[in-house]
């Protein structure tokens, strides 16, 4: 039973690697005169290796250190995106907080908390970055830490973590 089942899964596949040999040929009739045809040419959506030819990519640093007491211009984080995507696509780019407060060791008793802006001047809210198919930018995302919270916090280094998020869609 075993070779009966082998022999067939075997007949299987060589047959499956003639699927292109039994694609339709077109000859222009052999008459005299001016004669046309026409066939069709495709590109697929996948790389010579069998691969997506979609991509993007988000660079962002790993880390940003901010001087104390620096001021909503000085404390900035810069990323940037570029895309190759499928027509009709578009990637975007949001940047988040999960407690928007940086702390000093993980304890929640002293903290500086701040808002992500838009601008140096610290009044527009963060919007997400948004790229068509085929695009690049780069985009500078403001920490905005009121002066009242760097009064109110002894000094030491504290930190948070930033989530890039992107989305295909």
């Amino acid at each position: 039973m075993k070779k009966v089942l082998s022999l067939v899964l075997a007949m299987v596949m060589v047959l499956s690697l003639a699927v292109l040999a039994f694609a339709e040929d077109k000859t222009l009739p052999d008459a005299e005169g001016y004669t046309t045809g026409q066939s069709q040419i495709l590109t697929s959506e996948t790389t010579s290796e069998g691969k997506s030819a979609v991509s993007f990519e988000v660079k962002y640093p790993a880390q940003t250190t901010f001087d104390w007491n620096a001021l909503v211009a000085d404390a900035q984080v810069k990323y940037s995106a570029k895309t190759h995507l499928a027509y009709g696509n578009k990637l975007t780019v949001s940047v988040s907080s999960a407690k928007s407060k940086m702390t000093i060791d993980g304890n929640d008793k002293y903290g500086l908390a701040y808002t992500l802006k838009d601008d140096a001047a610290g009044s527009a809210p963060l919007k997400d970055l948004v790229l068509n198919e085929i695009d690049s930018a780069e985009k500078t995302v403001y920490v905005d830490i009121p002066q009242a919270q760097w009064d109110a916090a002894p000094v030491g280094q504290y930190s948070d973590t930033l989530t890039f998020t992107a989305n295909v869609a």
